[in-house]
């Protein structure tokens, strides 16, 4: 891992059948951040082990995001399954280290590898990637005015890197109506 830049991960706490879209920033203690209005953040403890999912298909983030991924894994001992055909998979041993009025900070003692390989890296996995950690912001309650404009310009990317690939495009779309939906509600509109 690179010092310094984010992984995205689907996080899936050992303990609890609960999954989220999850970006660790890397460094000798990897770091990642929950925001309080998530179901992780209820889902985790002052420590405890947490699985890290990195996904061949970003479609997994948007099953994650939906709450469909965790009931369609195995789970033995608490924990999901490995299943190498999904991705890469982790262990972070994680700790409390900071609360702050959004959300809270942990820390990963180490990142162990477990099992599984993910593929090359598309355009459409970092634009689908991206539109989901608006998404995830928003449903925390989390709202910039650049998220519209931004998400509509990565829906478009999805659209292109794919070659309009259904099933990638209409996940963003998906995405972007919650995000309208979102915004819409906030500005009092129905």
């Amino acid at each position: 891992m690179i010092e310094g830049i984010y992984y995205e991960f689907i996080g899936l706490p050992c303990g609890a059948r609960v999954s989220m879209p999850l970006g660790v920033v890397a460094g000798d203690q990897p770091t990642f951040f929950v925001y309080k209005g998530s179901r992780l953040y209820g889902s985790l403890s002052m420590s405890g082990t947490l699985r890290l999912l990195s996904p061949r298909d970003p479609l997994l983030f948007a099953k994650s995001l939906r709450h469909e991924l965790e009931q369609e894994l195995q789970w033995s001992e608490g924990c999901p399954a490995v299943d190498e055909s999904l991705g890469a998979w982790y262990d972070c041993r994680y700790r409390l280290l900071s609360l702050q009025e959004e959300g809270s900070s942990y820390v990963c003692d180490g990142i162990r590898y477990l099992g599984g390989l993910t593929g090359p890296f598309t355009r459409t996995y970092g634009c689908l990637v991206e539109l989901l950690v608006l998404l995830t912001k928003a449903r925390a309650g989390v709202w910039e005015e650049w998220f519209l404009p931004y998400a509509r310009g990565l829906t478009w990317c999805v659209e292109r890197s794919s070659r309009g690939s259904e099933k990638y495009v209409n996940a963003a779309l998906e995405v972007l109506r919650e995000l309208e939906g979102i915004r819409g509600k906030a500005e009092g509109r129905p």
